[in-house]
């Protein structure tokens, strides 16, 4: 019964958490939410990333996914994209060559939506060489 309380919980907060984000974009609120899951799922992490990587500072998308990584969270296929566009809009060229390490070390480099955000990501950093590569190994 415990362990059906905290799906329960869980489903609650994940739905808040939407909510937070599609309604009014409410980040403070939704990240107050997150600060209380204690093992948040890839699908939380990856909502916030998102609205964080589309906000004014795209750079806290880049932290949270840093803190995904260190809360030892696995990323998966949709983690990238989100994560790419938080580079992308923070104009960090060094932040993509250090994503595309870990998109190539979980094996997403042959992804289509993954290839798409380094696309974008390399044409926003005026890395047109690298963008290139990426679009002929698609």
């Amino acid at each position: 019964m415990d362990q059906l309380k905290q799906i329960h919980a869980q489903i609650i907060t994940t739905a808040q958490i939407h909510d937070a984000l599609s309604d009014s974009g409410d980040l403070t609120y939704a990240l107050k939410l997150f600060a209380n899951i204690p093992a948040p799922n890839t699908f939380i992490w990856n909502t916030l990333i998102r609205a964080l990587a589309t906000s004014s500072n795209p750079s806290a998308g880049l932290r949270l996914y840093s803190e995904m990584r260190r809360r030892a969270a696995a990323p998966g296929k949709h983690t990238f994209p989100f994560v790419l566009k938080a580079c992308a809009n923070s104009q960090s060229a060094k932040c993509s060559e250090q994503i595309l390490a870990h998109v190539l070390k979980f094996g997403l480099d042959f992804d289509s939506h993954v290839a798409n955000g380094l696309i974008r990501t390399y044409s926003v950093a005026c890395l047109m060489r690298n963008a290139r590569k990426v679009f002929d190994g698609m």
